[in-house]
């Protein structure tokens, strides 16, 4: 099973956050439980797949709009490079039991720079229009998380069994990021698994962040867990002279909800989204 990463493929798994995974629910109340199984619900495995319906990739998105439209990263359905031929959609019917291939989808809106994208469920798997209502997960505000808010991670990771899966941590900090207007990333201590990224990150039962592993160069297996996303050095450019700052591994990050409100009112209103960056 492949997954697709920001820069390669993750291959390390991060034990603490499984434990975390063990642990979640002892002693949730009954809504918060609600809101994990609703959330389940709405999260989707993506399979990019060649001319002969072999996967390429996986990825995990989350609905957020019941006429079909999922929000995930924009390396998880990449088309830049002809990799693929089409995007199949994956629907969780039990949280014990693997997505069931149902759909394929369409980009309708996307951002390379911010690594974000929308895209929307165009037919079943015959090519038959569908007209389908899809569970959803509310929008949060980013804006409103603090150092120390609690979230969960849920998506399909590609280690670990094909089932949908949840992570906990807190709310670890922010970062900037040259030419982006308030918080770029959410820094959070929750594992983020292979797989799970294009996923959603939830507070309160709000979508609040997108979790993106980082890894190596694609020429290398060894994973770094961290990547170039601040000008550290000032120099108004984000290259190798800047210090690596972690977003893999054991600090995460989550793309802020925020960043992705102009991606989803162009996929929602019909109109060409264009990036500001």
């Amino acid at each position: 099973m492949h997954t697709r990463s920001g820069f390669s493929l993750f291959v390390g798994i991060t034990l603490a956050g499984l434990y975390g995974l063990a642990c979640a629910g002892g002693g949730e109340s009954s809504e918060a439980r609600s809101d994990y199984e609703s959330a389940s619900a709405a999260v989707v495995q993506i399979i990019a797949r060649d001319s002969s319906g072999e996967e390429v990739w996986i990825g995990s998105g989350t609905f957020i709009d019941a006429s079909g439209l999922i929000l995930t990263n924009a390396h998880v359905v990449d088309e830049r490079d002809d990799e693929y031929v089409d995007l199949a959609v994956a629907i969780t019917a039990s949280t014990d039991l693997p997505p069931e291939l149902s759909f394929l989808a369409e980009i309708v809106a996307i951002d390379y720079e911010l690594d974000l994208a929308v895209i929307a469920i165009v037919s079943n798997l015959d090519g038959e229009a569908v007209d389908d209502r899809f569970p959803i997960v509310p929008i949060g505000d980013s804006d409103g998380l603090e150092i120390g808010d609690d979230l969960r991670i849920i998506g399909y990771p590609a280690i670990g069994g094909e089932t949908i899966t949840l992570t906990e941590g807190a709310t670890s900090g922010f970062l900037p990021e040259t030419g982006i207007e308030g918080r770029a990333w959410i820094k959070t201590d929750a594992a983020v698994l292979a797989g799970s990224s294009g996923g959603l990150a939830l507070h309160d039962g709000l979508l609040v962040g997108l979790p993106s592993i980082v890894g190596a160069g694609a020429e290398s297996d060894e994973v770094i867990d961290c990547d170039l996303i601040f000008d550290t050095n000032g120099d108004e450019l984000i290259d190798e002279g800047d210090t690596c700052l972690p977003t893999g591994g054991f600090l995460n990050g989550l793309r802020p909800i925020n960043l992705a409100l102009p991606l989803i009112e162009a996929a929602q209103s019909g109109t060409e989204y264009i990036s500001p960056y």
